[in-house]
């Protein structure tokens, strides 16, 4: 079990998602217009979708909480390709859609301001905080000086 600072902030930004996946799963609505109108059109007859978004929540949560409570070298190899996965769609997307909501970019006819803001300013950076806590955990509590140890 590790219990590093970042790994906490990790698990936070990790909750987060998962909560709010599991939320709108479930049938709830709060901040749902965050995430586009293409999603939230097909949230209308939940149904299968809805079980399919709690499961997308669930393993959330359990990606979040793994760093807490395993440290054995297979689940670092996994959270350090979880942690790039994270950065990487997180980073990209934040800098991407800021730059359509400034202007630099321009937008294509069916841009949803609501939607575009939800990603650029929580969603997305969100990710990137999960991502980047995790990556400073994992680099925080290496074992050893092996350049070649995960």
């Amino acid at each position: 079990m590790t219990s590093h600072p970042a790994f906490l902030v990790a698990a936070v930004a990790g909750l987060l998602h998962g909560a709010a996946s599991i939320y709108w799963g479930l049938g709830g609505t709060w901040l749902l217009e965050t995430v586009g109108e293409q999603v939230t059109d097909q949230f209308e007859g939940l149904g299968c979708l809805g079980w399919a978004i709690v499961t997308v929540g669930a393993v959330r949560i359990a990606f979040a909480l793994s760093p807490l409570l395993f440290d054995d070298r297979w689940w670092r190899i996994l959270h350090w390709l979880g942690a790039t996965a994270l950065m990487l769609w997180g980073g990209a997307n934040t800098l991407v859609i800021n730059l359509v909501l400034a202007g630099v970019l321009p937008h294509g006819d069916d841009y949803d301001h609501a939607a575009m803001t939800g990603h650029g300013w929580l969603w997305d950076p969100l990710f990137l905080l999960w991502g980047v806590a995790l990556a400073v955990g994992l680099s925080a509590t290496r074992r050893g000086r092996n350049p070649h140890r995960l």
